[in-house]
């Protein structure tokens, strides 16, 4: 079934790597401006929400993604960073895009809603893949 380590650096890299993507992706001047719009929050109801929570809820589920692109990633063989870019993207793409297609078809959420919170997954994906399967 593949190689099953985990190098837990290679976690750890990934895991600050999702969560600076996602802290650059959300900025104002990148898309969070639009996504607050697309959302219909405000500013103010973004200040609303416990930061600390959000973020240890964050890290635990890039911490639980990255563990689990290890595992696949291991399960490919992946050894080099091209291979860990391909896991990514099927799994980016192939799963979990794929997967939320129906979710925001029957909450009618707008195109650029999709786009903006699908783009962010895929190249987290991506980038976290790629990281763990260039330090097999």
């Amino acid at each position: 079934m593949g190689d099953m380590s985990i190098n837990w650096w290679a976690i750890l890299v990934a895991v600050v790597a999702a969560n600076v993507i996602g802290a650059v992706w959300f900025t104002p001047r990148l898309f969070g401006a639009r996504w607050m719009r697309e959302v219909g929050i405000t500013e103010a109801d973004a200040q609303q929400g416990s930061f600390p929570r959000m973020l240890a809820l964050t890290v635990a589920s890039s911490v639980v993604l990255a563990i689990a692109l290890a595992w696949l990633n291991g399960v490919y063989r992946s050894a080099s960073l091209a291979d860990g870019v391909l896991v990514g993207l099927v799994t980016g793409i192939g799963v979990f895009l794929m997967a939320s297609v129906p979710h925001y078809a029957f909450q009618m959420r707008t195109p650029m809603h999709f786009a903006i919170d699908m783009g962010h997954t895929v190249v987290v994906i991506v980038v976290m893949s790629a990281i763990i399967g260039l330090w097999r």
